[in-house]
């Protein structure tokens, strides 16, 4: 607060010029104020500037330091996936080949170079030979239509028929899970009636070919 005191002098003149005594007092400390206000403001624009431009540096370098890990994440990433292709298939040129025809095909799909290539390990790991892998992977993303974690699961349970040779119960119901119900194309294809599907099953009468077949018929 600011206080204006009157001396024996001011007592003693006139009530108006008493008043502009007064209001001259408080025109100076008014300014003063004024004066005082821009002063800080201009110290604490000058301070506020400085830390949003630190804070500015500070974040622009932690997205660089972020986008370089994701860089050199991805490249670890890749690098390990081209191991593991040469690998399985016993060759690095083998490997490189099989990768580029991948990646070829995930560029005009709605799935990740990721996933495709996460399939198609799934493909080679249960020993489905490498000229397989492409058409194999054109087929069940036709069935998966652009669902990436469909492919996956499709990839394994195909694989899984393809290793046993045959289709079984368990492999059946994953393949309903996915959408995909192979018993009437089966039905159709072999002649074998729908409701004789679990005897002939359970005998190995339904083979991997025949699922194969359903696979290229529907899609």
């Amino acid at each position: 607060m600011y206080g204006f005191t009157l001396s024996l002098k001011d007592m003693f003149t006139s009530p108006l010029e008493r008043i502009r005594t007064t209001l001259r007092g408080v025109n100076n400390e008014v300014d003063d104020l004024d004066n005082n206000i821009n002063t800080m403001s201009t110290r604490s624009g000058a301070n506020l500037n400085s830390l949003a431009g630190l804070a500015g540096k500070f974040l622009g370098a932690f997205a660089t330091v972020e986008a370089v890990k994701s860089l050199f994440n991805l490249g670890i990433q890749a690098e390990q996936t081209k191991i593991k292709f040469e690998v399985l298939l016993g060759s690095a040129a083998k490997g490189k080949a099989l990768l580029d025809q991948l990646n070829q095909y995930a560029n005009i799909t709605p799935f990740s170079n990721t996933g495709i290539t996460k399939a198609a390990e799934t493909m080679l790991g249960f020993g489905i030979t490498q000229e397989k892998i492409l058409p194999n992977m054109r087929m069940l993303g036709d069935i998966a239509q652009g669902n990436e974690q469909s492919l996956g699961s499709l990839s394994l349970v195909y694989s899984q028929i393809m290793a046993t040779g045959k289709l079984m119960g368990q492999d059946l119901m994953q393949l309903i899970g996915q959408g995909f119900t192979p018993l009437e194309i089966i039905s159709k294809k072999t002649g074998i009636s729908m409701g004789s599907f679990s005897e002939k099953m359970s005998k190995g009468a339904i083979s991997a070919d025949m699922v194969t077949a359903a696979f290229k018929i529907s899609t």
